[in-house]
């Protein structure tokens, strides 16, 4: 199912399960998954599993995702999630630059300015 322009009331996270042992005990928020739970303005859960603490929605954002209900869970498809900010403008939160898609990298925005350089190509 589908949920349009919905509003966050509450986000939350919790650590599902250690990354491994290749950290030798130390904790890394970067490595570890994390359950994410969103309520939304309408009082409905809905959550995603993710690896790495950063916050994929915030209170004044609006966004529009995809979930299955599984028994009692309603399970978002985190690769659905589309989040748009207080302005409209479409943003990527939760994802490493190098993990958003090349088409975008131009137009992306994040909480400081990142611009990427657009290759000039040789023509013959």
């Amino acid at each position: 199912m589908k949920i349009e322009n919905a509003k966050v009331l509450n986000y939350q996270l919790h650590r599902h399960y250690s990354s491994g042992r290749w950290n030798m005990g130390k904790d890394s928020k970067n490595g570890s998954f994390y359950k994410h739970v969103i309520t939304t303005l309408d009082g409905n859960k809905y959550s995603f599993i993710a690896q790495g603490h950063r916050q994929y929605v915030y209170k004044e954002d609006t966004f529009s995702f995809e979930y299955e209900e599984n028994g009692f869970y309603n399970n978002i498809d985190r690769e659905s999630i589309v989040v748009h900010d207080k302005n409209g403008v479409r943003v990527w939160r939760g994802y490493a630059p190098e993990n958003v898609p090349e088409i975008t990298k131009e137009t992306i925005k994040y909480t400081s300015t990142h611009l990427y350089e657009v290759p000039q190509y040789a023509t013959a």
